[in-house]
Parts: C-alpha cells; structure tokens; sequence
C-alpha cells in the first residue's frame, strides 16, 4: 500500500509542482499542482486468489483557489491472472 497527502499553494499554472506518484503495476503520473489545494492518493494491491491479483489506485484533489471549490477524483484498476 502507498499513500500520499499533499497540500500546496502557489500563485499561478506557470508555478505549478510536478510530483511523481505511484501508480497500478506498469504506470506512473506527474499530476500539475497549482493554485492552492489538498491532494490525496493510495495504491493498493489485493490477491485475490492464486491465479488473479488486482491493483486499485484512488486519487482525489480538491481545488481551492478562487473561489472554485472543485473536486476531482480519479480512478485505476488493473486486473492480473496468471496461468
């Protein structure tokens, strides 16, 4: 399991962090912060049985710069079966 919470600020999309996050097997992302948010994500990975496993990746940002208090949620599933 990963997690991560972020809280940044910044003045402008021509100050925005880049950060590198985990991400279901094979995969990864560098989501834009900018503005002023909170940003959260986790990486989990189940078996389910022997022959199948899956990775489940949830992410949710919340904006809070001028006066948009927008939402955001993403979502990944990866399903593995082994034989």
């Amino acid at each position: 399991m990963n997690y991560r919470g972020a809280y940044y600020k910044t003045s402008s999309f021509k100050t925005a962090i880049y950060a590198y996050e985990h991400d279901v097997l094979y995969s990864f992302s560098f989501p834009a912060y900018y503005g002023q948010g909170v940003r959260q994500y986790m990486v989990l990975r189940y078996k389910l049985n022997q022959s199948i496993k899956m990775d489940l990746k949830i992410g949710h940002q919340h904006f809070l710069h001028q006066n948009d208090y927008r939402k955001k949620w993403d979502f990944n599933v990866q399903l593995f079966y082994e034989f």
